[in-house]
């Protein structure tokens, strides 16, 4: 599929754009309770939500540490490791090109990335990699979270490096996966990285699901979810039920699992209405996983819509800057990060 320059751009900024709105308006809230969220929100007349999280969500207490990540108090996009990933994954790509490999991924962690701004599955397989293992043996030796949702919050750049072209997003996507996560772990980041590529010339979210699941192997469990995702919404219930009962049923996976964390997205996307603004807020109100769950949505969306789609309120506020603990970096311009991200494109020839 050729894609005009113009729109490249446009999709391409918006997936990054997406991406930083949905990890900020998340970040406040990351692992709380869908039931919490809702009852705060509605007691300060703030349900559904619509835009940031204000202050007035939080008691004094809680407030102390998420100043700069409240309605009003925004002025960048905050380090976070949803981001990080994709600043990172960009500068390998750049350094070693489309065929890099899972042990060029390793070496950028060790060399670029502070082990105590990594978490759960990638903070064990970079403590593998210091015990001197290679890939994938670091993603299986005493790892309890191999199957959590780390991979997937990284997949999304491999979408916008690879528009329309999900077969080579999903092979980038598994090649990185690969040094943290084994099974569904590995699935998830497939099934993102098809996900945006798709989105950049899919325009109904169920058409894109069902395109983009066809590269996920039929016996994991995530066909399941998605497939229970679409009797929900064949059945016309309400988001909120369907939140309710993917809880229900999901209930036995931690809370950041990329199980029922993708079961969330999923229900986020599905109810959106391809309408940006109302999947990322579907999708934080979820709960559990928030800040990743509103980034991989926005991400996709935000290639949906194009920045051109994307109301301005959401990231006018970022004064176009983006922290990161990636080494060398400090702070950098998000649209810079997507000139970067089209330069690939079109120097490699991708779209």
């Amino acid at each position: 599929m050729t894609i005009s320059m113009d729109m490249l751009w446009d999709k391409i900024y918006g997936g990054w754009l997406g991406k930083c709105i949905g990890c900020m308006l998340g970040k406040p809230i990351e692992g709380w309770d869908h039931e919490e969220i809702l009852s705060r929100l509605k007691r300060i007349g703030e349900y559904p939500l619509k835009y940031y999280i204000p202050m007035e969500f939080f008691t004094e207490e809680e407030l102390v540490e998420r100043r700069g990540l409240v309605r009003g108090e925004i002025r960048c996009v905050e380090r976070d490791d949803d981001v990080d990933y994709m600043i990172l994954n960009l500068e390998v790509v750049e350094k070693k090109g489309y065929n890099f490999t899972t042990e060029d991924v390793a070496d950028a962690w060790l060399s670029k990335i502070p082990y105590h701004c990594i978490y759960t599955a990638e903070r064990v397989a970079y403590r593998n990699l210091v015990m001197g293992l290679k890939p994938p043996l670091t993603a299986r030796f005493f790892n309890p979270y191999k199957e959590w949702i780390g991979a997937r919050i990284r997949a999304d750049v491999w979408g916008w490096l690879c528009p329309a072209d999900p077969t080579k997003a999903v092979e980038l996507a598994r090649r990185d996966a690969i040094l943290s996560h084994t099974g569904e772990g590995v699935y998830g980041a497939m099934f993102q990285a098809a996900l945006v590529a798709n989105a950049f010339k899919v325009s109904n979210v169920l058409e894109l699901i069902d395109t983009s699941i066809e590269y996920v192997p039929e016996e994991s469990r995530l066909r399941e979810v998605t497939k229970f995702i679409k009797e929900l919404r064949s059945r016309g219930v309400t988001w909120e039920i369907a939140i309710k009962e993917v809880l229900k049923r999901y209930s036995n996976y931690p809370r950041v699992h990329v199980i029922n964390n993708t079961a969330i997205e999923l229900i986020a996307l599905m109810w959106s209405e391809e309408d940006f603004s109302k999947g990322i807020t579907l999708a934080v109100m979820g709960g559990l996983d928030t800040d990743c769950n509103g980034a991989n949505v926005g991400a996709i969306l935000g290639v949906m819509s194009g920045a051109s789609g994307i109301p301005k309120e959401w990231y006018e506020v970022f004064n176009d800057k983006v922290k990161t603990a990636v080494c060398g970096y400090g702070t950098l311009s998000i649209k810079e990060l997507a000139k970067r991200c089209l330069n690939l494109v079109t120097r490699h020839g991708v779209s």
